[in-house]
């Protein structure tokens, strides 16, 4: 299946695709933000393990997001960033690229058998629009994978105490759109856009331990949080609703 791609096309959005070239020319900037970063690129790998086809990722970053995809499929990373494709282009050369607002796709619709929209729905102004463009590209029976942070956790309680005592936004990475959900409100948009959930999933259950670069000292709590996995584990089977990060896949029925 030949995937048409409009060159020209570049995201009319500035002031997110400004923020976006500096996020991603700083990188990750705490161990324990990379590990809960590695954790989720897990999960997704492992639910990938299977399949073919051609697969894209939206808001494909800059660091390991374009690993998750297997040797059996075509990968296509999509995100707002130059800076970001220029450097996921240079680990995984074998995908191809472009630059594009997540809500305005420059791609041919029924081109995908796997979307994949991983803590990138939540830094969209207009999410339900979206969820359409997945809708579009992705060919009937494909599958849709989502996550983003859940206010129905540790980190959702603290960040909305936060933001009531500083009476303030107060953001991941300081990024100027940050809206989490809940297990319940993403299940509603998914099913409003024809998507049969077909497994759901927390991850993520230890504290928060600070924020940017005002962490408490890794090197006490990495060994603490690895010693802890199991628990981590045991709470993803028990507890999928409390995750800091939640997870869908979907099968789209058009």
């Amino acid at each position: 299946m030949k995937i048409s791609i409009n060159p020209a096309h570049n995201p009319k959005n500035k002031t997110m695709k400004d923020f976006y070239e500096k996020f991603h020319g700083n990188g990750i900037i705490n161990p324990m933000a990379e590990f809960m970063q590695q954790e989720r690129c897990d999960c997704l790998r492992f639910l990938l393990r299977d399949m073919s086809g051609h697969v894209s990722i939206i808001g494909c970053g800059s660091q390991e997001e374009m690993s998750i995809i297997n040797e059996k499929c075509d990968g296509f990373g999509i995100d707002i960033s130059e800076v970001a494709i220029k450097k996921s282009r240079k680990k995984y050369p074998k995908s191809r690229y472009c630059i594009s607002d997540a809500t305005e796709l420059p791609l041919r619709e029924n081109s995908f058998d796997c979307v994949i929209c991983s803590e990138v729905i939540e830094h969209v102004e207009d999410s339900e629009k979206l969820l359409s463009e997945v809708r579009r590209i992705l060919r009937n029976g494909g599958i849709f994978i989502v996550t983003t942070p859940n206010w129905i956790s540790w980190y959702g309680l603290l960040r909305k105490i936060a933001e009531k005592v500083l009476r303030k936004p107060f953001t991941a990475g300081n990024q100027p759109i940050d809206n989490w959900a809940t297990p319940y409100s993403l299940k509603r948009k998914l099913m409003k856009y024809g998507f049969d959930i077909e497994l759901f999933m927390g991850i993520w259950y230890y504290p928060p331990t600070g924020k940017g670069r005002k962490q408490f000292p890794s090197f006490i709590i990495y060994p603490l949080f690895k010693s802890l996995y199991r628990l981590e584990n045991l709470c993803r089977r028990k507890l999928p609703w409390f995750g800091h990060i939640i997870l869908f896949k979907a099968e789209l029925k058009k």
